[in-house]
């Protein structure tokens, strides 16, 4: 069996909801991984650094991650709801013509038996 990971992606912004749709993005890949296949990590960086120190910063910052996961979350749960509708969709057309195949080859195979038998 293979075993691989996935893509380093990054994304750097300004904007809060570029960077909640990234999040989400990220979290709705790590949700429908291919067998084998490692999640993203996720790390945020604050003007290129990781803070980690017991201080004021450190503490906003912790916030901030707080924050905006908490909101990507929210779209994560849009996009995953939008994935399970459309799949859910995609499976019903798909009965449904296997269903309209299967009642025509029946109807094909009646006609042929009553051809060859005479209807009764």
């Amino acid at each position: 069996m293979a075993h691989y990971s996935s893509d380093f992606k990054w994304k750097s912004s300004m904007d809060r909801g570029e960077i909640e749709e990234f999040l989400a993005g990220l979290m709705f890949d790590n949700k429908h991984l291919d067998t084998g296949e490692s999640g993203y990590e996720i790390t945020f960086l604050f003007n290129g650094e990781e803070y980690n120190d017991v201080d004021q910063i450190a503490w906003e910052m912790d916030a901030l991650k707080k924050e905006l996961t908490l909101e990507a979350t929210a779209l994560y749960v849009i996009k995953e709801n939008d994935f399970q509708r459309q799949k859910f969709e995609s499976e019903n057309r798909t009965a449904a013509k296997q269903k309209r195949d299967t009642e025509e080859r029946e109807r094909q195979q009646l006609a042929t038996l009553q051809a060859k038998y005479g209807a009764q």
